[in-house]
Parts: structure tokens; sequence; C-alpha cells
């Protein structure tokens, strides 16, 4: 997950820090992309608990900088996107709810 606030790791938590978005935007498209072979290897209930172990064997190709830079960059702007269509969707949301709460609805014209 990559997320925009900060947070504290609970217990038997792995945390993954990068030095740089690049690397941040990088790693989190590898272990996504990869999301089949680590469900392979985890455990648990809901298949999400993985080893320490297992999971500093498991290889995660790094390709060159310029390579990182460049996805980066584009994938920056995919994220950005779809940040803000999740922000849209959750102000739509809440003003349908605002409407429904107050009645707007039967305050439209029936279609049929």
């Amino acid at each position: 997950m990559l997320t925009t606030t900060p947070v504290v790791p609970g217990r038997r938590t792995l945390a993954i820090y990068t030095e740089s978005e690049v690397d941040r935007m990088w790693l989190l498209h590898s272990l996504r992309y990869r999301k089949r072979e680590l469900t392979a290897v985890t455990q648990g209930e809901q298949a999400r608990a993985m080893r320490r172990k297992d999971f500093s064997r498991y290889k995660i190709p790094w390709p060159t900088d310029a390579v990182r830079r460049d996805f980066a960059r584009r994938a920056a702007a995919l994220h950005d996107l779809a940040y803000v269509s999740a922000r849209e969707r959750h102000v739509m949301e809440e003003l349908v709810v605002h409407e429904l709460e107050k009645g707007g609805l039967a305050r439209l014209p029936s279609v049929g």
C-alpha cells in the first residue's frame, strides 16, 4: 500500500522504507505485479502473513536508475489521477447521502 499519511506499523508488520519516491514507486509496482507469487508463500486465514525470512529471500528486480525514474514519473501521474478520482467519488457519495437525508430525491421529477 502506498499511503500519503505517515503510519506506524503494528506488531508483526513489515514496513519497507525507501530513500526516494522513485524507489518507492518501483517497489510498489514490483510487489503488486508479483502479488500471486508472494501470495503463494503467505500463511494465515486471509493469506496475508509472511515470515520475514521468506520475504527477505524474495528477489525484487531492480532496473537502472533511468528506467525507475521514467516509471515513477508515469506512475505518479496515474496515482495522482486515481487519488483525485477517489476524492471526487467520496464527495459525490457524501452529496447523495446528504440529499437523501433531507429528502432531496423526492423533489426530482419521476422518469417513466
